[in-house]
Parts: structure tokens; C-alpha cells; sequence
């Protein structure tokens, strides 16, 4: 347990380790942890990890909110632990820098243990096992794993309750699929059959030896939409040659998706997926050199003068190439040359990496602006031929004072930058009926910080004449439309928020008893759609403060194993008003 006297302080770094691939700084994080009631987490541990390992570490103050430094950009679990049993995590990608704010929201765990045996009954040391709750993509950051004893015994805590997937894998063994539902501590032998070990072969074609002596094979296995954390040897293994490698004994239950990294050699398909349910299969990736292989271009100043030491990266667009980033420093002459992160044709982003400048675009070639953005991503197709002219103006950068209703500085708010003013007319189904809404684009996203100023820099603002900040959060609602001047600071002043409406509700099963962690979506619909998703607690009840007033869905998140939600609840929202639903689960379904 932690000491009273953390309540007090504020979001206390411990650097434990800072690992990256990209030749980026390391990038800061903050966020807020919250409970299944949307109060603060007040001493929660709070770790970034990476494939299951601890990059660094922070704790919470009395508001709940974290801060983390000197992180890769890249995508992270952020866990955290609070003094209670419950758990919370989440995935953040720290190279979109449209994310929205980071808010952990924790649930009720209990315990799994059991054993790994083989098919004659002798115990399994060493053995890998891993959970993931059977819910939706998101859900996949409360993965986590252990090893088995010598004896073959194994122990895990903070098991989200409800029903999870079990993987246990160990060398030589084929592997074992099962799960446990309920919400009280549990126990599950993990007992490997007598059948052969699944082999999964992957190589990489037209490449030279020097080109794939460098190459890494990464490996990621996905339970439904989740993903499961597997381990080291099998998630990065060792090649059998040079641009050859093989993989054994993970359950033929779950998916498996690929990826050949290389510093130098772009590799293609980026990405390889096995389906479940499949067998034995060989995978083949082809490398690619010179210019098929290589981004390239120019960055001038406004006046055409050659701009050098700007920092640029490029990614790719759709999800299965987005695990390639590429970056590169302009040289003296303001030229660049980067490994590309996509086939020919395909289409990928590029962006400046510092904060004060954002590029525009000079060729008229394919690069399309995305509005108004953070980081100005650019979307242009790859050819072998392109010379991408790229010019580099001032970056606007947004400013405001955020209060609370009681007048009291507002941190840790979460604001939304949109288009204004909203002007979309779109049709968005709810349930099994589609309602007509307004939306707008909401092109970027921030946080106040402990005093409740919120500063957002690197915007490009040079074609809005108007922007709308949206500010929603625990403690209140504001919405103000500001005018976008000749400079480049936009002070939007102080902004006082009014209360914002509350949700409360809670979730039975067919028979009428509390669900315990039932996963709850809530989709906003007010300028924009925003979707939370949370979990409620032992007795099934959940709270969700801070939602915009104005229409929201309310469903129950199919979990994959024995709780299907009805139709979305449809509901109006007003402001300082606590609106209650009750939701039902219906009869239960398969398990995998």
C-alpha cells in the first residue's frame, strides 16, 4: 500500500528506462485515471510498457491525472495499478499526434491460477500463460502474462472479471486455448494435447545477405479484436538464417499478424496476417531497393531558401502499413531521403517533427492537406520517380484558461478542436434506427494542465477563419466558437465551464443479477462523435460524469462469450442533469 502523503504530490517521474527505434526525442504523456464512477484514481502506479515490458513509471495525485516522459513513438500500454485490486489500461499511440487525451479507466480483477501440464499429466515449467478479456480491440491493452513454476504452477492477479482468454505456450508443445468467466477468483489447468506444434514459416525473398542480416521478425497474436501478449522468443524471434524464421506451438484458436523491420531495406507486404483457426503455413516477404524503396524531397522556407536540420517523418496510412515509420533530417541543401513505409502507389503520411513549424505543400502532386491539424500530416501516394517540394511556415499555436463551474481551475480537461461551425449533416446508426445529427470535424485534441491552461501548439490555422473548442471532463462542459487572426497565437481567454450531464446506470444478466464488469459503450453525438468505453464495478453499476449534453447511444459491449447487449439506447442528454439507464444482457453466446 502506498503512504497518505502521495495524495498530495503531483505526478512524480520515475525514469526507468527509455527505449525507441525512431530517431525522435522521447515524447511526454499525461493523462487522468479514473474508476467505473468517473472519480479520480488518487496513488495509482502507472506504467508505459511496451510488449509487456516497463518502459517507465509515474503515480497519481489527488486529481487523478499522470505524467510520463521520455517515451518512444510508438504505441504503448498504459497500465495502471491502483491500491485497491482493480486495474485500468489503455492503448496510446504516441505517433498520432491527433490522439485524444489519455484516460485510464479501471475495473474490477480477481485472481487466475492453476497449472500447465502436458498430455501425460507431467507439469510444464517455464511455461508462458496470458489472458485477454473477449471484448472489443481496445480492451486488448488489459493483456498480461506469466511464467509457470518449476513445479508447473502459475499465478496471476488482476484478471479483469467476466469472461478472458487463456493462452498457455511453451517450446515443443502444441498450444492450449481455453477461458474463465465469472467474477471470483479462479482456477484453470492449462493442459497441452499429444498433437504436433502449429509451424509458422516466414521468409524474405530478393534481398542480399548484407540486406537481411539486419532484418527482425515481430510477431503479435490477436483473440478476436484483442490482443494477447505473447512471449519474447516467440513475439521477436531469433532468425534461422539470415531473412528466415520460424515460429511453433501457439494456438491455432487465434490470429497471428507479421512484420519484417528493417533500418535499411524497405520489406513488403508490410504486414502478413494468418488467420485463426488455421494450420501450418509459409509466408513470403520481398525486399525492395533503390528508388522503388526511397522517399525523397525538398524543404524551402517561404522565401525558397533551403531549410536544414528539420526533423521529418513518414508512416503509413491504413492500419496494416501504420507499423512502418520512416524519418529523416533535412542536410544543408534542405534535401531529405528516407526508406519509404509503403509499396508504390500507396499512400502515406509525412510530417514535421518540431513543434514550431508545419509544412505546406509546393508539388501539387498528390500531397492533400488534412485541414486543420496537428503536426500538418500531409496524405501522398509513393513513386519511384516523386520529389516531394515541401515548404516550411510558422506553426500557430492555441491558447486558453479552463475553469470549473465553482470557478476553481479546471485540470486535466479534455479539449476538442474542431471545424467550426459543425456544418455535417450526417445519419448515424444507433441500435437498429438511424438518428440524424450534426457533426463537425474535430481535427485535433488537448489537456489542460494542473493549473488548467491548456496550450496546443504546431496548428495550422492559415485557411479557418473560425474554430470551436469543445471542453468535456469530469467537472464540466464548455463549447466556444473563436476568431482565427493575422497572428500566430490564437488566445481563446478564459473559458468557464458550465456542468456537464452524467450518465449512471447499471447492467443485469437475463436472470436479473448485477453484472460485474460488464464493458459499457457510450457514444456522444454533440459537433462531433465521441466514444467511451468503460466497465462497471462488482454490483454492475457504472458512472460516466462530464458528457457534452445533447443526444448519446448507451449499449452493452458484446464480449465475445456470454454477455450480448441489446439495441443501443437512445437518449437526450442536459446539462447538470444525471440521467440513469439500466441494460440487460441477453442469453449467453459462444466462447471461444
Amino acid at each position: 500500500m502506498l503512504p497518505l502523503r502521495l495524495v498530495a504530490f503531483v505526478a512524480v517521474v520515475v525514469l526507468l528506462a527509455a527505449l525507441t527505434r525512431a530517431q525522435t526525442p522521447g515524447a511526454r504523456l499525461s493523462g487522468t485515471v479514473l474508476d467505473p464512477h468517473s472519480r479520480p484514481v488518487v496513488g495509482a502506479l502507472v506504467t508505459a510498457e511496451r510488449d509487456g515490458e516497463v518502459l517507465t513509471k509515474s503515480y497519481t495525485d489527488a486529481s487523478g491525472l499522470f505524467v510520463l516522459t521520455r517515451l518512444p513513438r510508438a504505441e504503448l500500454v498504459i497500465r495502471a495499478r491502483p491500491n485497491t485490486d482493480d486495474l485500468g489500461a489503455a492503448y496510446v499511440d504516441l505517433a498520432d499526434p491527433r490522439r485524444e487525451p489519455t484516460t485510464v479507466r479501471t475495473l474490477p480483477t480477481r485472481r487466475l491460477a492453476g497449472s500447465v501440464k502436458d498430455a501425460s499429466g507431467a507439469p510444464v515449467a517455464n511455461a508462458w500463460v496470458a489472458f485477454t478479456p473477449l471484448a472489443r480491440a481496445p480492451f486488448g491493452a488489459l493483456s498480461a502474462a506469466t511464467r509457470a513454476d518449476e513445479s508447473g504452477r502459475y499465478e496471476l492477479d488482476r484478471v479483469p472479471v467476466g469472461t478472458v482468454a487463456v493462452r498457455a505456450w511453451a517450446p515443443d508443445h502444441a498450444g492450449f486455448a481455453g477461458s474463465v468467466a465469472g467474477d471470483g477468483d479462479a482456477m484453470l489447468d492449462c493442459v497441452f494435447d499429444d498433437g504436433e506444434p502449429i509451424v509458422r514459416r516466414f521468409e524474405v525473398a530478393d534481398a542480399t545477405p548484407a540486406a537481411t542480416a539486419g532484418m527482425r521478425l515481430e510477431i503479435a497474436m490477436f483473440v478476436g479484436e484483442a490482443r494477447i501478449l505473447a512471449p519474447p522468443e516467440f513475439a521477436h524471434p531469433t532468425a534461422l538464417a539470415p531473412g528466415s524464421w520460424q515460429v511453433a506451438g501457439w494456438a491455432s484458436a487465434d490470429a497471428m499478424h507479421a512484420w519484417v523491420l528493417s533500418d535499411d531495406v524497405f520489406v513488403e507486404p508490410v504486414e502478413q496476417r494468418i488467420p485463426a483457426d488455421t494450420g501450418d503455413r509459409r509466408k513470403v516477404f520481398y525486399a525492395a531497393s533503390g528508388d522503388d524503396a526511397t522517399v525523397r524531397g525538398v524543404l524551402e522556407s517561404s522565401d525558397g531558401l533551403a531549410v536544414a536540420g528539420r526533423r521529418l517523418a513518414a508512416s503509413g496510412v491504413i492500419a496494416k502499413e501504420e507499423h512502418a515509420t520512416r524519418s529523416a533530417t533535412t542536410d544543408a541543401d534542405g534535401r531529405f531521403t528516407m526508406l519509404t513505409p509503403v509499396p508504390i502507389a500507396r499512400s502515406f503520411r509525412i510530417e514535421c517533427l518540431d513543434d514550431d513549424a508545419i509544412l505546406v505543400d509546393e508539388s501539387g502532386k498528390g500531397i492533400a492537406g488534412f485541414g486543420l491539424g496537428h503536426r500538418s500530416k500531409f496524405s501522398c501516394k509513393h513513386s519511384a520517380t516523386a520529389e516531394h517540394h515541401l515548404r516550411l511556415v510558422p506553426a500557430f499555436e492555441l491558447r486558453a484558461e479552463v475553469h470549473q463551474p465553482d470557478g476553481d481551475a479546471y485540470p486535466g480537461a479534455e479539449v476538442a478542436v474542431l471545424l467550426a461551425p459543425p456544418q455535417q449533416v450526417a445519419r448515424v446508426l444507433a441500435g437498429n434506427r438511424f438518428r440524424t445529427v450534426l457533426l463537425g470535424y474535430a481535427a485535433v485534441h488537448g489537456a489542460t494542465d494542473l493549473g488548467g491552461a491548456l496550450a496546443i501548439p504546431k496548428l495550422d490555422l492559415g485557411t479557418n477563419a473560425q474554430i470551436m473548442l469543445q471542453v468535456t471532463g469530469p467537472h464540466g462542459f464548455a463549447e466556444r466558437t473563436v476568431d482565427v487572426g493575422d497572428g500566430r497565437l490564437v488566445d481563446a481567454g478564459r473559458l468557464d465551464c458550465e456542468p456537464a450531464a452524467t450518465l449512471q446506470g447499471r447492467v443485469l444478466s437475463s436472470a436479473g443479477e448485477p453484472v460485474a464488469g460488464a464493458f459499457v459503450a457510450v457514444e456522444s453525438l454533440r459537433g462531433m462523435v465521441r466514444t467511451y468505453q468503460l466497465a462497471a464495478d462488482r454490483e454492475g453499476r457504472f458512472t460516466l460524469a462530464g458528457l457534452p449534453p445533447g443526444p448519446c447511444n448507451v449499449t452493452l459491449v458484446d464480449d465475445g462469450a456470454n454477455r450480448r447487449g441489446a439495441a443501443a439506447q437512445q437518449l437526450t442528454l442536459e446539462g447538470g442533469q444525471i440521467e440513469t439507464v439500466e441494460l440487460q444482457a441477453t442469453a449467453p453466446g459462444k466462447a471461444r
